[in-house]
Order: structure tokens, then sequence, then C-alpha cells
């Protein structure tokens, strides 16, 4: 037995690769023979397949954010950034660009700077300051804390138990750290010992924060006149290596001579 297929009825359906010829179902469905059931058992099949397909294609899978950890140099521990799906990154649910504006905190209170550079995050640490005063000279000096916890001057590391000295224009200062995480520097006056000649006398020089020298209470320049307990007076004179010197200064005792009206003028020796 031979089988002609019916006068198909169409209709044309536009998909998205292109258009597609589609039999009239319900007209083949009228047509009773087996071979008519056939063919539209297969062409529903096929316009299945093609349609779940269509359906998988405009329907891509969720975003997946993925984390991206950056440590914090060797002592910070370390952050997590989020990569956003427009490539952007998020730290703590909060959009992130990084910089000099946005610093973020690491372990210990360390303060760190990230820098996006091809395609790779990096950490800066950034050191805290604190400026402190020298005394009451009206100098001040910046110290600096070190990824490790400690602080420097200039490079170079402190102790902060009081043993540090920094010395400026001729003065020292102590540096000390408090309890309170407060740095002070105080001045230290040096001292030096100066012989009274041959009289067998020390005297004690201190020096100021200003600058100059003292002797107990009083200010001593050169040419200033000490008194050994003799008597003896010493003029004092400050040499170019800094090293105080005495020398004798000669005292003039006048004598008259009797009722003849004259007199005569006596020096004293250092003997």
């Amino acid at each position: 037995m031979s089988f002609s297929p019916p006068p198909l009825r169409s209709s044309l359906w536009w998909g998205r690769r292109g258009v597609f010829f589609v039999p009239s179902l319900l007209h083949l469905h009228l047509h009773r023979s087996p071979a008519g059931r056939r063919f539209v058992l297969v062409l529903c099949s096929l316009l299945a397949l093609g349609l779940a397909a269509r359906g998988e294609e405009s329907a891509p899978p969720p975003f997946q954010s993925e984390p991206v950890e950056v440590a914090l140099g060797d002592n910070g521990g370390s952050v997590t950034l989020m990569i956003t799906e427009a490539g952007g990154y998020t730290l703590d649910g909060e959009p992130f660009t990084g910089g000099p504006d946005n610093p973020v905190e690491g372990a210990g209170g360390r303060i760190y700077v990230l820098t996006l550079a091809d395609g790779t995050w990096s950490a800066a640490f950034v050191p805290m300051t604190q400026t402190v005063s020298l005394g009451t000279s009206g100098d001040e000096v910046e110290l600096l804390t070190t990824e490790a916890g400690t602080w420097t001057l200039a490079e170079i590391a402190l102790a902060g138990d009081g043993s540090d000295t920094y010395t400026t224009a001729g003065r020292d200062y102590v540096l000390e750290l408090g309890d309170d995480g407060m740095w002070t520097a105080s001045f230290v006056p040096t001292t030096q010992s100066v012989t009274l000649g041959t009289s067998g006398d020390t005297i004690t020089l201190t020096s100021t924060e200003a600058g100059g020298w003292a002797l107990g209470s009083s200010s001593v320049a050169d040419d200033y006149v000490a008194t050994a307990e003799n008597g003896s007076r010493y003029s004092l004179t400050l040499g170019d290596d800094g090293t105080w010197a005495a020398a004798f200064v000669p005292t003039a005792v006048p004598v008259s001579l009797g009722a003849s009206g004259e007199s005569v003028t006596l020096m004293t020796t250092e003997a």
C-alpha cells in the first residue's frame, strides 16, 4: 500500500536562529492514518528539543562572586575582597577601590593601603607618627612606628625605657615611652669639672637647655670669676674644644708707707 501525505497547512515561526516551517498539527491529527500520526510525533519531538535548547540559551546560570584574599604585610593578617558581577570589588559588603583614601585596618590596629595593579592587589604598611617636643627648646622630632610595632627616630630603633638619647645643637635629650603610649623628651644637662689653679679647689659647671653654662644658680660665660676657699680668684674661659679653663687673677693690694704719704700696690700671687 502506498501513502500519499495529505495537503499540509503551514505557518511560519520566527526563532532566534531563523524561520521554521511548522505544519498544522491540528490538520494532521484529523488525518487518521498511522503514518500521519508517526509524522506528528516525530515533528513534535523535534520541536520540543528546539524549544528546550532555546530556553537554556536565554537563561544563563546566576553570577557567583569569588573571594580575593589580600595579605597585609608580615604582621597585619589579611582581608578578603569579593569580586562583583560588574568586575569591581567589595569589602564587608561595601564598594572598595583601595588607595590612600580607603585604608584598611589589620591586626593590632596596623593600617595598610591596598593597591590594584595588573589584576593583583598589594598592601603597603602605613606607619603611625608621633611628634615629640624636645624639652623647652621649641624644637620637635617625629617618631614613626614599624610594622613590627616598635618606634624609630631617623630610622634608628628606640627602646622607650629611658635609654635612648637624642642629641641636637649640642644638647642631649632622653626619650621615654609612657604607660599612656605618649613619648617625652627630657633635657639632660652635662657637667664639667674645673680645677681652680693650685688652690686645690674644683668647681662643677652645668650646661643649660638654652645652650649656656651655670655655676649653681649663676650663669657662667667667658671671664666669669670664681673664688676659691682661700680667697684666690680665677677667671673662667671656654676653649674652642668646649673645655673650660681657670686662670688665676692677681688681686691688687694698696699699702701706705707710714707718714710719708706715699703708697705702693702689691699684687697677690697664686702661691
